[in-house]
């Protein structure tokens, strides 16, 4: 798989990927400046990784296209912050070694930019439009000074149309936690958007089933997928004892938070 990102992003990136990731699981990542792509390493597929059952329809769609049934498909993932949305795509793409392009703008970038991007990707790339509640509410843009921008909301529009689908085989991605921020017109169009699924909290099943540890998962209810994930490494490393003492620190932070 190949993660592309815009350049000024890059080095922002290379620092996570390297903390976080590289010596782990030998992740790796390529960028797009435009036309001129430099590569940089590559993700390892795994076969073996489950896809959840709420992307059921996704996973069937991605089948299709490479089959040769199917032109594109395009899904939103809305919920909660640390739900595992953009884990889910990841997992995606790592099992069918899909590239993954992560959309993102900045004040210089321009409609023919935005419309022509697949241009530059090779087949079977997932365009993930990460957070867009951030990037947009309705039609207005959030990110920059509106009167700074050089592009339009109806670039967005015209890119999700699939003006230049003929060009390979794209699937489109979209995550945010706010859904209402999101404009009727991708919402409500399932030629922009076909799948909207919302990913929740985790039930207490689940949460026993990731955890496997009776009293420690009776501590987790109301956290959130990434929350357990991380709490599921602790415990192994540290022990229940300590698990515990990271969980109740974990909620008191939490309290804060929301009382701010």
């Amino acid at each position: 798989c190949e993660v592309t990102v815009f350049r000024w992003h890059y080095k922002r990136l290379i620092d996570i990927f390297e903390k976080d990731f590289l010596e782990s699981s030998m992740v790796h990542i390529y960028f797009s400046d435009g036309p001129n792509q430099s590569w940089i390493g590559e993700m390892k597929v795994d076969r073996t990784i489950e896809i959840s059952p709420q992307l059921k329809e996704i996973e069937e769609d991605l089948i299709k296209i490479e089959n040769g049934e199917l032109n594109k498909t395009s899904f939103l993932l809305y919920g909660s912050p640390g739900q595992g949305k953009t884990t889910n795509i990841r997992n995606l793409a790592l099992k069918y070694g899909w590239n993954i392009c992560l959309f993102d703008l900045s004040v210089d970038s321009k409609n023919v930019d935005i419309i022509s991007m697949p241009t530059i990707f090779n087949k079977k790339t997932i365009i993930l439009f990460e957070d867009f509640d951030n990037l947009f509410e309705k039609r207005k843009i959030m990110k920059f000074d509106p009167k700074n921008v050089k592009f339009s909301f109806d670039a967005i529009l015209n890119l999700l149309d699939g003006v230049f689908q003929h060009q390979g085989q794209f699937i489109f991605a979209m995550t945010a936690n706010d859904i209402s921020k999101i404009d009727i017109a991708i919402t409500d169009r399932p030629s922009r958007i076909k799948h909207k699924i919302e990913i929740k909290p985790p039930t207490q099943n689940q949460i026993s089933s990731i955890i496997k540890n009776v009293a420690i998962s009776k501590l987790l209810n109301g956290h959130s997928m990434d929350s357990i994930f991380m709490l599921k490494d602790y415990l192994q490393n540290y022990g229940e004892k300590q698990t515990v003492v990271k969980i109740k620190e974990l909620n008191i932070s939490q309290k804060l938070i929301t009382q701010n």
